[in-house]
């Protein structure tokens, strides 16, 4: 009876163990992104395609791939890769840019790429990928949700300033940045959310697509310390406040420049 009872107990576990492990949600597959062009203020929809790939086992190379697609200035905005073999790549596209496959095959299947290289000058790079297929299914996103998946954004609060100035009088200085989403930019962004921590009244710093669809910084800071004027101060000082590895107090060149004064908007505004 007992032996029957041992035997009954590990058949219900086994088949517990199946159902919980059916039932358990699958892993998402991580996604890089590419963003080949800007499209243009009137694109008011965004053609979407899915195309699979073989091939592609280095990080880099959805980006050689997105680089193939710039080179040949047809109407192609960006690419998301999930991660996987075979590949999934959605490509976002001009909406009166034609569907193509055999254009893409010959794109995908290209075996170089003359890749440009900071400063002039290009990288022949070697590649070998496989196009293995294109989705019949086409959809549309708007551009701002276009920006806005391609945008990757920047939040930051300084606990010691809100410590002092949060919740007295704060607001919201907002400065819109064309070219925030380079990398050449926005790798510096942690050295100006530095700098900033360390004057009085700046409570947080972030980036994000505003509603005019332009990239921008929000700057969150206490009016009883800050005005515009003071704020742009600020930012444009000859050299930046930072703080070393060891902790000390110091002084840098500035990582970005600026030209283009933002201003204080409603609150109404900024959500």
């Amino acid at each position: 009876m007992i032996h029957s009872l041992k035997i009954f107990t590990l058949i219900s576990l086994f088949f517990l163990f199946k159902t919980v492990t059916a039932e358990a949600p699958a892993a998402k597959s991580a996604v890089s992104k590419f963003k080949i062009a800007t499209p243009p203020a009137d694109a008011a929809k965004i053609k979407v395609i899915t195309i699979h790939t073989g091939n592609m086992t280095d990080r880099m190379d959805p980006n050689y791939l997105g680089m193939q697609l710039r080179l040949t200035n047809k109407g192609y905005y960006g690419l998301e890769a999930e991660s996987g073999q075979p590949m999934t790549i959605r490509l976002y596209m001009n909406v009166n840019e034609p569907v193509d496959e055999k254009f893409l095959k010959s794109i995908v299947e290209q075996k170089e790429l003359q890749m440009p290289v900071h400063g002039g000058g290009t990288k022949l790079v070697q590649i070998n990928f496989q196009f293995l297929g294109l989705d019949k299914e086409i959809g549309t996103i708007t551009r701002k949700e276009f920006l806005v998946r391609q945008f990757d954004t920047y939040s930051k609060k300084f606990s010691k300033n809100s410590e002092k100035w949060g919740g007295k009088n704060e607001a919201i200085y907002e400065m819109e940045y064309l070219g925030l989403d380079k990398p050449l930019v926005s790798r510096n962004i942690p050295a100006l959310s530095s700098h900033l921590a360390q004057n009085e009244g700046f409570l947080g710093i972030e980036t994000l697509i505003n509603d005019k669809e332009e990239y921008a910084f929000r700057i969150t800071y206490s009016r009883d310390v800050l005005d515009d004027n003071k704020i742009w101060d600020v930012l444009t000082k000859e050299k930046w406040t930072s703080v070393s590895s060891e902790g000390e107090i110091i002084q840098i060149d500035p990582k970005i420049t600026f030209s283009k004064k933002g201003a204080t908007i409603s609150k109404q505004s900024a959500k």
